[in-house]
């Protein structure tokens, strides 16, 4: 199952934990996010 970003809905100063993603699909993440993102991803 895959999910789009817009499917996605958080409050200010919440977190969103994603398990069992491997480091490519971390880097695809935060090129899909863009470098002018709101969001913080550690």
């Amino acid at each position: 199952m895959q999910l789009s970003f817009n499917q996605i809905v958080t409050k200010p100063g919440q977190n969103l934990l994603l398990k069992d993603i491997n480091w490519q699909m971390f880097e695809t993440l935060l090129d899909e996010l863009g470098e002018t993102r709101a969001t913080r991803l550690s």
